[in-house]
């Protein structure tokens, strides 16, 4: 009787562990996962209901990174950040810019980058900030990492103008030369909801002013790339943009 009984109660015991390992786990972390995004898409919705539909911020002065178009200039042909550091400039300052006061601007900027930082090539948005804050002595900055389109829109809708730093070939600018640059800055004047694209005015053409891109160009193309002292690690934020608001 005694045998029966140990022998019923190991059978019990290795029948527990053999159905407790078959059974799959259920997926906790990828509910868990389901349940934050759907947080974050109502969050997302109520911002949208929030906004305007429609932004264009008036008066924002535009330049290409090569005013003359002289693209051998290595020092214009990499001025995309310069550019559009000048536009949001000059717009704080309610100040016109021509060919020859941007190409003066541009190639002051960059005797400034080489001289406080080593280089001028791929600045990124921190060393914009820092050119925004100690050559144009503007402030009102906000520098974003990991961020929405509806980041954008509601920078835009506060009266800012918003650098953004891109994949320049996911642009697809059919005025790019080669498909245009792996590393690219444009600088987002306004949105526009009933045709899905936000204004933008993008240095790497002549024919860059009021540039409208898609949502889904803009979505799929930001990309906060490293200064070219740096180099890409993993850690970095993916995406980035830096609002400037006009001086009080």
């Amino acid at each position: 009787m005694l045998k029966k009984f140990f022998t019923f109660f190991i059978t019990a015991i290795l029948s527990f562990f053999i159905i407790y390992f078959l059974i799959p786990k259920p997926p906790v972390t990828k509910i868990y996962d389901k349940k934050i995004t759907q947080v974050k898409n109502i969050e997302e919705q109520k911002t949208q209901a929030l906004l305007p539909s429609y932004v264009l911020i008036n008066n924002v002065p535009f330049t290409a990174q090569a005013p003359f178009a002289d693209w051998k200039d290595v020092r214009q042909q990499e001025a995309c950040e310069e550019a559009s550091i000048l536009m949001a400039a000059y717009w704080n300052f309610n100040k016109d810019l021509s060919k020859q006061t941007a190409l003066d601007e541009i190639l002051k900027i960059v005797k400034f980058e080489e001289e406080k930082f080593g280089f001028h090539i791929h600045t990124d948005l921190e060393i914009a900030q820092e050119i925004l804050a100690s050559y144009f002595t503007i402030k009102n900055t906000e520098l974003k990492f990991n961020i929405t389109l509806n980041d954008i829109k509601k920078a835009l809708a506060n009266d800012s103008v918003v650098l953004a730093s891109m994949h320049g070939k996911k642009l697809k600018n059919p005025n790019f030369l080669n498909g245009g640059p792996e590393n690219h800055m444009v600088l987002i004047i306004g949105y526009d909801d009933k045709n899905q694209v936000f204004i933008t005015h993008d240095p790497g053409t002549r024919n860059g002013e009021n540039y409208e891109y898609s949502y889904k160009t803009i979505e799929d193309s930001l990309y906060n790339y490293p200064s070219s002292n740096q180099k890409w690690t993993e850690q970095r934020p993916k995406t980035a943009m830096l609002s400037v608001a006009k001086s009080g």
